[in-house]
């Protein structure tokens, strides 16, 4: 079993719970209620917004006014623990 990550704020937990429920990989209510990300599934995430906005963690601050910036600002502060 994975360890959670520390428990997350509102709106960086809502926005987990849209981009993975977006992707299909998991149930947008389920994450809402218990609000505990793994790191798998952050992992995870990581890889499908790589992939579907076709941009790196490590191209992050050369986006930081549009979502794609916000989304990668709250990324990297999920991950900021590793």
């Amino acid at each position: 079993m994975v360890e959670a990550i520390k428990p997350l704020e509102d709106e960086v937990c809502e926005l987990i719970a849209r981009v993975m429920h977006y992707h299909g990989r998991i149930e947008a209510s389920d994450t809402l209620i218990s609000c505990g990300v793994s790191s798998a599934d952050i992992a995870l995430l990581v890889n499908e917004l790589e992939e579907y906005f076709g941009v790196s963690l490590s191209q992050c601050s050369i986006l930081p006014e549009t979502p794609v910036g916000s989304i990668c600002d709250e990324i990297q502060n999920l991950l900021s623990p590793f």
